[in-house]
């Protein structure tokens, strides 16, 4: 499928594949990991990646100054059931005062962008980008993807990233076990 593959042109961002999902390589490049052996496998596995696409030069990791705030993007959300509801103001606190807001941030938006667009046209036309990658058809992508997402996960866990003191989560016990175990090491599609 040709949804597998690299995007690695500079600058490149409407190149679509799954080299896209890895996100964990480029939280290596943060230098927050305490683990150092972590970043230095990702750089055997992912030798590319760790090289500046104009010079082919090896980029050192270096530990960056500013904090990171790592979130995933349903704890942008907050549902119905009371604990989603508590975690959903949680976060909007934390990333509050990671931004050193004085005003509290308000609900996030009801509206989910690029799910629905108001010009029948535009639909139309970011509907035939659209895939279901439940469809037999790109099982080759999710597989890999789902590959790309365990590997992503296992790193993010046991790497030392999260307990970098310049790394922060919101509700990280649940960030860890409803998000990247539960979540992340398991195939939305086979899951009833």
């Amino acid at each position: 499928n040709d949804l597998i593959r690299k995007c690695r042109e500079p600058l490149n961002f409407n190149c679509v594949g799954t080299d896209k999902g890895l996100f964990h390589v480029y939280l290596a490049y943060l230098g927050k990991a305490t683990n150092r052996t972590s970043v230095e496998a990702l750089s055997k596995s992912y030798p590319d990646l760790l090289r500046n696409a104009t010079t082919n030069e090896t980029i050192n990791v270096v530990s960056t100054p500013n904090p990171v705030f790592l979130f995933d993007l349903q704890q942008l959300t907050s549902g119905a059931d009371k604990h989603q509801h508590e975690r959903g103001i949680q976060f909007r606190r934390d990333l509050q005062r990671i931004l050193q807001l004085q005003q509290p941030l308000g609900p996030p938006p009801r509206k989910k962008p690029g799910k629905t667009w108001d010009d029948p046209n535009l639909q139309n036309e970011r509907d035939k980008h659209k895939i279901d990658i439940c469809k037999h058809e790109f099982l080759p992508v999710r597989t890999e993807l789902m590959r790309i997402a365990r590997e992503a996960s296992e790193w993010i866990r046991y790497s030392g990233f999260l307990d970098s003191k310049d790394v922060f989560v919101s509700s990280r016990e649940y960030f860890e076990t409803e998000i990247l175990e539960k979540q992340w090491m398991n195939d939305p599609c086979l899951i009833p």
